[in-house]
């Protein structure tokens, strides 16, 4: 095994990288199947070949496992490696000293050979360590703003493969028609910009002062009420991006959009080269959000809004979570939660909504939602399929009994029954049916007048039935 694992770093294009890869890396030795016996660091922390360069070079098996040159029996391990001739006075002083080594190595056969990371503790090899490890030596090329872009950009927030491809950009090292034509693979007149066509392509005037890179970041400065100037390149302007805020979960946000934006502008630039295929600004924009709520749910934060929510009400990202931060004490025996819902339906349009009630009977979560004419029961049973999908999101909500509270009697006894009711709303119906293999215990109810009380109580509130919301108290 070599070290083509750590290929992929970004780092190793720095001086010295190659060397730093080499030394902090050690075979950890299993049952010597996996580690190659010249090449891998398994012993002495260094590879045999380079400590024993006579003896590689006459190895018959210059590629052979550790576990190919030894033969474990009653007696212990013996060592049979082959050579292409009969070894020489100068061989043998070098078998001498590579012999008293082999004679101190165990091989732990219930395990597998691993690669282990030396500067880190673990093992494991991070971006993080190799850049400390780095600077401890001659010193980083990097220039002193992408030393301090450093913490802002590895934060596991997007996937790895978009860190990486950003920290390139931020090098100038990404295949941009500039630069493709310095290294005289495309001609000068080819540069121009495949989202404008008026200026030359490089990282900064494609990520930044391109009218349709500009349009991107401007939708996403207005949803904000903010007036943002770029300075010059890129690597400046992710130094300089912050969002004045106490929110974390927003801060978070406001990190990993800079990299989603500048991602998918890199993805429909390529589908216009390599697709001829050109998307308006409105269709990335809804893309962008995509991509972010997708990275959002590996945080692992109880973030209440699906991706159409999301879409449909942008200015959801911006949610705080205080309503779990402050649990009650004492939770009482009985259903603590419940949910009030109701729906109505105009000529051309329906709407539905609901809030939630403690069990000291205050509101904790508000929702409306628009949508087409829906027979009433229908409407009921999507009013009630949303009130706990909002729950489920939730764990502290998620972890107490809910009831489920309508004016609808029918809906009432279809949720609460195995099975029944129109085959038009059986998948919706399956899954509240199904709630409980989730871990969320359902009761369902019959009030009458329940939908007035819940239009009374979101116009108390200031929202519209029509709004399409969710609001936790």
């Amino acid at each position: 095994m070599d070290l083509a694992i750590f290929s992929g770093a970004p780092f190793a294009v720095e001086a010295g990288s190659g060397k730093l890869l080499k030394s902090g890396s050690r075979m950890q030795l299993g049952n010597g199947e996996r580690a190659l016996f010249w090449h891998d660091p398994w012993l002495n922390n260094s590879a045999l070949k380079t400590q024993f360069p006579r003896l590689f070079s006459i190895a018959r098996l210059p590629l052979a496992s550790v576990a190919a040159m030894a033969q474990i029996n009653d007696r212990g391990c013996q060592w049979n490696i082959p050579w292409i001739r009969t070894l020489r006075i100068r061989d043998l002083e070098e078998w001498d000293r590579l012999y008293q080594l082999l004679l101190q190595v165990r091989f732990q056969e219930d395990k597998e050979d691993k690669m282990m990371w030396e500067p880190n503790k673990s093992g494991s090899y991070s971006v993080r360590s190799f850049y400390t490890e780095l600077s401890k030596g001659s010193g980083s090329s990097l220039n002193p703003c992408l030393q301090q872009i450093i913490p802002k950009l590895w934060k596991n927030l997007v996937p790895y493969k978009i860190e990486v491809f950003f920290w390139l950009a931020l090098q100038g090292r990404i295949n941009t028609k500039k630069k493709l034509a310095l290294l005289k693979i495309l001609p000068m007149e080819e540069i121009i910009c495949s989202l404008c066509k008026s200026d030359p392509e490089d990282t900064s005037h494609l990520f930044l002062h391109c009218p349709f890179a500009h349009e991107i970041w401007g939708w996403w400065w207005k949803m904000w009420d903010i007036s943002w100037v770029w300075p010059s390149n890129l690597d400046q302007a992710f130094e300089q991006w912050a969002f004045p805020s106490s929110n974390k979960f927003f801060r978070k946000i406001w990190s990993s959009i800079f990299l989603v934006i500048v991602w998918s502008i890199w993805k429909e630039r390529n589908c216009r080269i390599f697709n001829g295929q050109m998307n308006h600004p409105e269709y990335i924009q809804n893309l962008i959000l995509v991509r972010l709520c997708w990275w959002v749910r590996a945080w692992k934060e109880p973030f209440p809004f699906s991706v159409e929510e999301v879409i449909r009400n942008p200015k959801s990202l911006f949610w705080k979570m205080e309503a779990r931060n402050h649990p009650r004490k004492t939770r009482p025996s009985q259903p603590s939660l419940t949910w009030f819902v109701g729906a109505s339906s105009l000529m051309q349009r329906g709407s539905l909504g609901g809030y939630l009630l403690s069990g000291d009977n205050r509101v904790i979560c508000l929702f409306s939602t628009p949508c087409s004419p829906l027979p009433l029961n229908s409407a009921i049973v999507a009013a009630t399929h949303r009130a706990l999908q909002i729950s489920l999101n939730i764990a502290s909500i998620k972890s107490q009994p809910i009831r489920v509270v309508s004016s609808a009697w029918q809906v009432s006894q279809w949720c609460s029954s195995p099975e029944g009711g129109p085959s038009n709303l059986s998948f919706i119906l399956n899954f509240i049916r199904s709630l409980h293999k989730k871990g969320m215990a359902t009761s369902f109810g019959f009030l009458n007048g329940c939908g007035k009380k819940v239009d009374r109580m979101l116009s108390a509130k200031g929202l519209s039935r029509f709004s399409d919301v969710v609001v936790w108290l």
